[in-house]
């Protein structure tokens, strides 16, 4: 129903938050460009380093090829400034603090699951094998750079699974709260299923033409009310309008969404009875109420799911800031060039007080998530979200 298909979008907003709100999308899957695929320096010529996450460096030149691929993908190009080399920059650094964190933890996907995850996805996009090549190359990417991008993406995905979604409830009360709250949001106008049987008037029609429509419109109806169980058979039959083929079902209709004279003939009919005809649309159309739909805010037993699902999402988006900001926080990492940064930290040198470039592996740890959900408090990162 139309309200849980509004509060679908939530799912969506989950989606983006296991990708990670500072990486940029590129075909849903390509993002930043991983430090290998920027391609080797020309000779002669001295990378820049834009940043140090632990022993590994990230490239200028992984910076700005990563915001001309979003760039690319937005299908609106515009000047790559500093702002969004910088949001590349937090991308490629969240990127690899991730990483870090997967191999040291023990996460890892298998390349089964990765060619398992290509193949669904170009089957829901209806990209054919023979076309991948012109998608990819339309994109600026490589076999290997996407095959790297959908692993990047199940990784993301199992280490918040693991890491991150143990730490976030949704208590029953909290969908309670919600419904009340939003009802207004919730609610639907008063809708009609309908069937609709359509006989055009000939071109140029005379009086005498549309007589005869009229008659046969009759006939029909008279058929259709001896026998409502036939009305879809007559429709097949007789109907040039659309959904004839499916039995003259059009679908499910609010109030405001017909034309008045079809609105008024429809709604003023019960389930199941039949109307007309109805002159509208360059012929006569006879009607049958498949169901009657009220108005209003929909029972919670019909919306809980979606509103559970957006719940989920909201905590989960928040939590997963908290948690990869702690991580962050220990995480060896020294920014060598003036960019903006979503988190707030200085442009060069290390990110916490005291800290120094790591030359060894990362020492990023998240605290375990507690084993009883309880409410957090505002500045524990760590506990679970309601």
């Amino acid at each position: 129903m139309t309200a849980v298909r509004r509060l679908n979008g939530s799912k969506a907003r989950l989606e983006r938050v296991l990708r990670g709100a500072a990486l940029a999308a590129v075909a849903a899957l390509a993002s930043a460009v991983p430090a290998h695929a920027a391609g080797p320096a020309s000779s002669g010529v001295i990378e820049r380093i834009a940043a140090t996450v632990g022993p590994e460096p990230i490239l200028m030149s992984e910076v700005r090829r990563s915001a001309e691929i979003v760039a690319k993908a937005s299908g609106n190009p515009q000047p790559i400034d500093d702002a969004m080399l910088g949001k590349e920059l937090d991308g490629l650094i969240e990127r690899e603090i991730l990483r870090q964190h997967m191999r040291k933890v023990g996460i890892s996907v298998s390349d089964a699951e990765v060619q398992d995850a290509l193949e669904g996805m170009l089957g829901r996009s209806g990209v054919k094998p023979d076309q991948i090549d012109a998608m990819l190359d339309k994109q600026g990417l490589s076999k290997e750079e996407y095959r790297d991008r959908i692993r990047a993406e199940l990784e993301r995905r199992r280490v918040v699974d693991v890491e991150v979604r143990p730490r976030v409830v949704v208590e029953e009360a909290d969908i309670q709260k919600y419904y009340a709250e939003h009802k207004g949001e919730l609610s639907v106008a008063e809708r009609v299923h309908l069937r609709d049987i359509y006989l055009p008037y000939p071109p140029l029609a005379s009086a005498e033409d549309k007589a005869e429509v009229m008659a046969k419109a009759k006939e029909i109806k008279a058929s259709a009310v001896a026998d409502p169980s036939i009305f879809g058979n007559l429709a097949k039959r007789f109907s040039k309008g659309p959904g004839a083929e499916e039995g003259g079902d059009l679908g499910v209709f609010e109030r405001g969404k017909l034309r008045a004279e079809l609105e008024e003939a429809a709604f003023a009919l019960g389930e199941g009875e039949i109307g007309g005809p109805v002159e509208s649309g360059g012929g006569l159309h006879v009607l049958q109420v498949e169901e009657k739909l009220a108005g209003g805010a929909p029972p919670l037993d019909q919306v809980k799911s979606s509103i559970r699902e957006k719940l989920l999402a909201t905590a989960l988006e928040r939590t997963y800031r908290r948690w990869y900001e702690r991580l962050l926080e220990e995480a060896h990492v020294a920014r060598k060039v003036d960019l903006p940064s979503e988190f707030k930290l200085g442009p060069t040198g290390p990110v916490t007080s005291g800290a120094q470039p790591a030359t060894g592996g990362s020492t990023a740890t998240v605290p375990d998530a507690p084993k009883d959900p309880v409410t957090p408090a505002p500045d524990d990162p760590t506990a679970p979200v309601p």
